[in-house]
């Protein structure tokens, strides 16, 4: 199972659309899944205002982001402690983000029936010479007022 790394609590109305088991499941035998860190975080638009306002008035938002950093050089200003505990090492992270507690079924559908596939086959794509010297990154973003999911994928150095 891909390991959570931090987990935010959520308010009353809020939920996560899928959990690490069920994320787990959906990449397995994918390249690299085993390299995958979970964040689960409390809102993916600052500040928490605007998230509110984007929840209320049903506005599309990201609902996971999967991406790969590549490895960075500390340069002068790297702290030692931060060279020690992989800052600057090569990283696979997964982010989650919440729902309205009362579209949580249909945005947990969404992304295992269409989304994490993309997902997956964004990860084999890794394989193809070039792809890991670039941070890569794909997004899965969530219409609710349409009821739909949408992916953006994105590189850069």
């Amino acid at each position: 199972m891909i390991p959570t790394q931090y987990k935010a609590k959520l308010p009353g109305p809020l939920s996560y659309p899928i959990g690490a088991e069920a994320l787990s499941a959906a990449l397995v035998g994918a390249p690299h899944a085993e390299s995958f860190s979970i964040f689960f975080r409390e809102r993916p638009a600052e500040p928490a205002s605007r998230f509110q306002t984007i929840l209320a008035q049903k506005h599309p938002y990201v609902l996971l982001v999967a991406q790969y950093r590549t490895r960075k050089m500390p340069g002068y200003t790297g702290a030692q402690f931060m060279i020690d505990r992989g800052w600057y090492g090569e990283k696979w992270e997964v982010t989650v983000y919440p729902v309205l507690r009362e579209l949580r079924h249909e945005a947990n559908r969404l992304p295992q029936d269409g989304g994490l596939p993309l997902v997956a086959h964004w990860l084999r794509s890794s394989e193809h010479a070039g792809w890991l010297s670039r941070d890569q990154r794909i997004e899965l973003v969530f219409n609710p007022a349409e009821g739909i999911l949408s992916a953006q994928e994105s590189s850069g150095m």
